[in-house]
């Protein structure tokens, strides 16, 4: 529900990787189509569109007493954090109207569901690629025990994850050659960069490390993944870790908010030192649920994706998740991954 939708950097950076088409300036516009934004239409913000996104106007007086000791702290007020690059405070825009949480299915599957070109198939588990010689034909579905051949006309889109796409290249013959072969699975496509690269937020500190991976264990679809995010094994993680949880204790530290803490309970005063709190990091904190980048998109040739969100190696397979993004925006995925989508379906319509 919370729509946060990176910064302008985040999304250059992806330009300057080698991904045209992806920048603040193309995707800035894409935000202001689809959005509802409850504080009105602006340079940075939409309304009218099919996406209904709100911020909260009434604050609990201790929300309200946080945000004045980030003022205190050097942040900027904001009613809106998605309107500038500026260290802000502020309320968490969000995808709810009138208490009701407004999903992308909610805003862009609904109205269409009428379509004669549109099935919509739940509880239904896609377990294989089907591919012809270099081109993805279509994908191999069970339902309730029974296993069905779906076949695509123009092309495969896969839109699974940061988890479930590359376990599903990986059944499919796509990913590392030796590791599939390893498992019994015939490689169609060498990639060895299928599942790796994957970057994740730990809650307690929203740091990330650059290698963690995804790996299947196993030929058998259910099966458990292997994965390892590798949180926080590199210096500069660490060190940054530290740093900004130092720097929310100290907000914590000053007026209005302060004078309504009693004490520290978790991970508790006693935790000083780098190691101490990346120790606690580690041991009290969980995922994000914000992976991305284990289908990394790219111009070279060891990229999975190009920057059409097409998979090198096979004709006809496109990924639309955020498994194609090599770097993580600064905050949640639920807003950038439907500007992904838009655009996506932009590239698919130049394509076809």
């Amino acid at each position: 529900m919370i729509y946060n939708r990176g910064n302008r950097a985040d999304f250059d950076a992806l330009v300057a990787l080698g991904n045209p088409g992806w920048g603040w300036d193309d995707v800035l516009p894409i935000y202001r189509q689809m959005e509802n934004h409850a504080l009105g239409a602006g340079p940075t913000r939409g309304a009218g569109g099919l996406l209904d996104i709100s911020t909260a106007t009434d604050l609990p007086q201790l929300c309200d007493d946080t945000i004045e000791a980030g003022v205190a702290a050097g942040l900027k007020r904001t009613d809106d954090v998605n309107d500038s690059d500026e260290e802000r405070i502020g309320p968490a825009a969000r995808t709810i109207t009138r208490g009701t949480r407004v999903s992308s299915a909610r805003s862009f599957l609904r109205p269409v569901l009428g379509r004669p070109n549109l099935t919509v198939r739940t509880g239904a588990t896609v377990t294989q690629v089907l591919v012809e010689g270099d081109r993805a034909v279509g994908v191999r579905v069970t339902d309730g025990g029974t296993m069905t051949d779906q076949r695509a006309a123009l092309e495969v889109v896969l839109s699974l994850g940061s988890l479930a796409t590359p376990r599903l290249l990986q059944l499919s013959g796509i990913g590392d050659a030796a590791h599939l072969r390893g498992i019994g699975i015939d490689a169609r496509v060498d990639s060895p960069d299928v599942g790796q690269r994957m970057r994740e937020h730990r809650t307690v500190t929203l740091q990330y490390r650059l290698r963690g991976s995804v790996q299947i264990t196993s030929a058998d679809p259910t099966a458990p993944l292997d994965i390892d995010p590798q949180f926080l094994t590199s210096a500069s993680d660490r060190q940054r870790t530290a740093a900004l949880f130092r720097r929310i204790r100290d907000l914590f530290g000053l007026e209005p908010v302060a004078s309504k803490i009693r004490r520290e309970t978790v991970p508790g005063p006693g935790v000083q030192s780098d190691d101490e709190i990346v120790d606690a990091a580690l041991d009290l904190g969980y995922c994000g649920y914000h992976a991305v980048g284990t289908a990394a998109m790219g111009p070279d040739p060891g990229d999975v994706v190009d920057s059409r969100l097409r998979v090198r190696g096979l004709r006809g397979l496109r990924i639309v998740d955020c498994s194609v993004l090599p770097t993580m925006v600064a905050g949640n995925l639920n807003a950038p991954i439907m500007a992904m989508a838009w655009r996506a379906a932009d590239l698919m319509r130049e394509d076809a």
